[in-house]
């Protein structure tokens, strides 16, 4: 049994119905995580805010969805797991896409250092080595500048953790 009551869609009202029927109507469905976060209006829309924020950023739904992925399957969250598989493919990524997110790869150069990146930030408790760093820092601003090369290659995960 959850400690916290998931709030019934159905049922909610004030804040909270406006906000969950808001996430039905972009998503198709009302995540429980969602539902869960209804039971503090202002958590679930200071939450629903933060996402929208990210959403603004310089990576697009999809490589934000293989992120998730990654997380989700290093930090070993079933929920999240199905969540992202759902949303992921809700935003276009294919089945073989999902199953490389999982285990952090990408045959994309970019995303296979962003996804290797995650994982090792997860495993690693965010204590990632400076090649690491050095390596996710070139990838961004050369996706700042619309720069095509990236020139930081680890051959293995563990050269960035």
């Amino acid at each position: 049994m959850p400690t916290i009551t998931p709030i019934d869609p159905a049922r909610a009202t004030g804040k909270a119905k406006q906000l969950l029927e808001a996430v039905q109507a972009k998503l198709g469905i009302t995540p429980n995580l969602m539902k869960t976060f209804a039971a503090s209006p202002a958590a679930l829309e200071a939450y629903l805010n933060f996402s929208g924020a990210l959403g603004g950023g310089l990576l697009d739904a999809k490589f934000r969805e293989q992120i998730a992925l990654a997380v989700a399957q290093a930090n070993s969250c079933e929920y999240c797991l199905s969540a992202h598989t759902v949303i992921g493919g809700m935003v276009g990524l294919k089945l073989e896409e999902i199953q490389s997110s999982r285990q952090s790869h990408s045959t994309e150069a970019k995303k296979n250092a962003g996804l290797q990146f995650a994982q090792a930030i997860v495993v690693q408790r965010g204590e990632v080595r400076e090649r690491g760093r050095e390596c996710a820092q070139g990838w961004i601003q050369r996706r700042r500048n619309r720069g095509d090369r990236l020139e930081c290659r680890p051959q293995h995960s563990d050269q960035l953790h």
